[in-house]
């Protein structure tokens, strides 16, 4: 850390207008995650007449807005600036291992077929059967998977559409469907990315599956994972960005807007909380005049060792404590 380094942060805003229907109002907006590979360091809500609190942990977190009742149309702003996370240099977490949540898993999927084998069984076992036989590991399970999925020629891929859950036309959805059906645990993730500055970023859609012990995000089409430093989940399993009761015509915009900081600042952000002690007493906390004299008082035993060595060693006729203090 130098004193001349600049780290990114970014500011993301997310604007929700919507027409009251002159009753009680509750929304729920869906606010970014920390979860990834971004950090939130501070957040503000802008909702005149409204009263909102925050739910959720990491994931899924939501603000709440609420009102006895709302006439005409009423707009509400969310701004949170985050910054990147190193994480070559975070500790893995201690996650549990989720389960891959289908009614298509192998053995029962082998004998529905016996019993009924209908061209959605046997267009997902043919596929499944197609990428693993042509992998070596997991990984490459996936990306032969990923191949075959956005493969829209392929008449087992129509089947699937066709004959599965509703909103496989997704390639995000579809991914998710053919991975937890084989048994890895998968889930789609909505959020935006942190590409350039825009006042109208889109909302976008990609894949997470389970691998070792973490969460692996990755496009769904090609199954080339995506940099956590650079994406901002909002949404997990589906859930909606916007819901709730006593409005209508809803319209949600996000922008982005990229920040320089110097890294000073962003490490004592990062002591806040993972070394609040070391924070606590951190010189950075005192009033700047303070700071300067503790500066100078510090650099005394410096420049007594170096009159010290200057003396002892070089032999340069030096005496009293006034000499250090001027080096100092």
């Amino acid at each position: 850390l130098t004193p001349d380094r600049d780290a990114d942060s970014w500011t993301i805003e997310s604007k929700v207008s919507f027409e009251g229907r002159d009753e009680p109002v509750s929304l729920r907006l869906a606010l970014p995650s920390s979860s990834g590979g971004v950090r939130i360091v501070e957040q503000d809500f802008i909702a005149s007449g409204f009263g909102f609190e925050t739910e959720g942990g990491d994931e899924n977190r939501v603000a709440v807005f609420e009102r006895r009742s709302q006439t005409g149309r009423a707009v509400l702003f969310y701004r949170a600036q985050l910054y990147q996370l190193d994480l070559s240099r975070r500790s893995a977490r201690n996650e549990e291992a989720p389960e891959a949540i289908s009614d298509y898993r192998r053995r029962d999927r082998r004998r529905a077929i016996r019993e009924n084998a209908t061209p959605l069984l046997l267009a997902l076992d043919g596929i499944l059967t197609e990428a693993l036989e042509q992998s070596a590991d997991e990984d490459s399970f996936i990306n032969q998977l990923a191949q075959i999925s956005s493969d829209m020629d392929d008449d087992r891929v129509e089947s699937i559409i066709d004959g599965g859950p509703p909103g496989l036309s997704d390639p995000a959805d579809r991914m998710v469907f053919l991975l937890n059906a084989a048994g890895t645990p998968a889930r789609v993730v909505s959020g935006v990315r942190l590409t350039a500055e825009t006042r109208a970023v889109p909302l976008e859609r990609w894949l997470e599956y389970w691998i070792a012990d973490g969460w692996v995000p990755a496009d769904p089409r090609t199954a080339d994972p995506l940099d956590k430093s650079r994406i901002v989940p909002f949404t997990y399993a589906g859930a909606p960005i916007v819901d709730g009761e006593g409005f209508r015509q809803v319209e949600t915009s996000f922008a982005i807007q990229r920040n320089f900081e110097t890294a000073l600042s962003r490490a004592m952000e990062r002591g806040e909380e993972d070394a609040p002690f070391i924070a606590a007493i951190s010189l950075l906390q005192l009033p700047i005049d303070l700071q300067l004299v503790f500066r100078v008082l510090f650099l005394i035993p410096v420049a007594a060792l170096i009159i010290v060595l200057l003396k002892q060693d070089i032999g340069i006729p030096a005496f009293g404590t006034f000499m250090p203090v001027l080096i100092a």
